[in-house]
């Protein structure tokens, strides 16, 4: 079953959104200072650094970003010279603090979707923690929806890359894709799956894991 997220009212997005901001601080805030050094699921950065990312997300930065991406060749390039700076700029405590200050912002990027705040949130979430060995549940409160919207986004591409894998969650009413092979697992680990973490994997079983670890390793 696939759920429509375009039939999901906006104010409990919104208030989905502020709740994770909120649980995400509470959850960084007793992290450590090797902690906040070690590296993150995202190749590259550390958790300070993807905190910094995430924390960004309810401020106006549209200029900056633009200004940023035509400097360093593009989106992913000005993301990655902007986040480095603003980790070296804030302290761990004061991102928190961002996190919770930005809680009920509806600000977004011109562009983007919606739902691109929340994946984002949701997923940077894991990426800073799971290394950690830290337990940050992923809310199954709008995570069917999530899902979807992760599935279909061309940010992603996982329709592309994965096109003879069908992903049904354990724990949830949710499936996606027309297999034959077929991956399953709790959605939380579907949706680092979907977003291309390999690291979502291990949660996961089925025929389609193998042909998963092949694409999602690439």
């Amino acid at each position: 079953m696939s759920i429509d997220p375009r039939t999901v009212p906006q104010p409990e997005l919104r208030s989905a959104i502020a709740e994770e901001r909120v649980a995400l601080a509470d959850d960084l805030a007793g992290l450590t200072d090797d902690e906040w050094r070690a590296p993150s699921l995202c190749t590259g950065w550390t958790v300070h650094e993807v905190v910094a990312h995430v924390s960004q997300s309810g401020f106006p930065h549209t200029w900056a970003w633009i200004a940023a991406a035509i400097r360093h060749g593009g989106p992913d390039g000005g993301e990655d010279v902007r986040t480095r700076a603003r980790a070296a700029r804030h302290t761990p405590a004061e991102l928190v603090e961002q996190l919770r200050a930005s809680a009920s912002s509806t600000y977004r990027l011109p562009l983007s979707n919606r739902w691109d705040p929340y994946v984002d949130l949701l997923v940077h979430g894991q990426d800073a923690l799971r290394p950690l060995g830290r337990t940050h549940p992923v809310p199954t409160r709008l995570l069917a929806p999530a899902l979807t919207f992760a599935w279909h986004s061309p940010l992603y591409g996982v329709r592309r890359r994965l096109r003879t894998v069908r992903f049904v969650a354990t724990d949830l009413d949710w499936s996606a894709g027309d297999g034959p092979l077929e991956l399953h697992g709790p959605a939380g680990d579907l949706l680092l799956a979907v977003t291309g973490r390999p690291a979502g994997l291990a949660g996961l079983t089925g025929s389609g894991r193998e042909a998963a670890a092949a694409t999602l390793g690439g």
